[in-house]
């Protein structure tokens, strides 16, 4: 159930139904805690965080709780994209130097070695998703010299079916 209210909110989201992604967010979030899942309460707390982003002001506070939630046991995919949206966050505050190190522990997080599967929902995080997370923090951090080249390497490597993120 969490798992599908995220799926849902992602698509009111990207809709424009910002109040109907928060409710399924906020579902998601009472849904995993109740099955006991840290890292996909984390993952919604990132998603609210994310949208407060988008449709408010960020949320530094609510994104540092996405990636405290989830805690330090996480699989390297999901402490990845946790740290990767932080950064996102701290990027629309303006706070550089914090945006940076979110990116250096995802980049960190993605490159350790674990046995353990990856939850599915987070079968797309790889190293082109981190970089172009990097280009874009960097674009919104108005800082073209360290945004572009990174943008201009990631995008090479998305095929056309990713247009939606080639968008982004």
């Amino acid at each position: 159930m969490a798992e599908q209210a995220q799926l849902t909110g992602w698509a009111a989201f990207d809709a424009g139904m910002h109040p109907e992604a928060e409710q399924h967010y906020q579902t998601s979030l009472t849904a995993a805690r109740e099955a006991g899942d840290p890292a996909l309460a984390g993952n919604a707390l990132a998603f609210l965080a994310y949208q407060e982003v988008t449709v408010a002001r960020p949320n530094v506070g609510l994104a540092e709780s996405s990636c405290a939630v989830a805690g330090e046991a996480v699989t390297p995919r999901v402490g990845a994209l946790l740290s990767e949206r932080r950064a996102w966050t701290y990027a629309v505050a303006g706070d550089a130097a914090n945006a940076d190190r979110s990116l250096a522990l995802a980049r960190e997080q993605l490159a350790r070695s674990d046995d353990r599967p990856e939850p599915d929902w987070v079968h797309w995080v790889d190293q082109t998703e981190i970089d172009i997370m990097a280009g874009r923090c960097w674009a919104e951090l108005h800082r073209p010299l360290r945004a572009v080249p990174v943008l201009e390497s990631a995008l090479s490597r998305f095929d056309d079916t990713q247009a939606r993120d080639k968008a982004l």
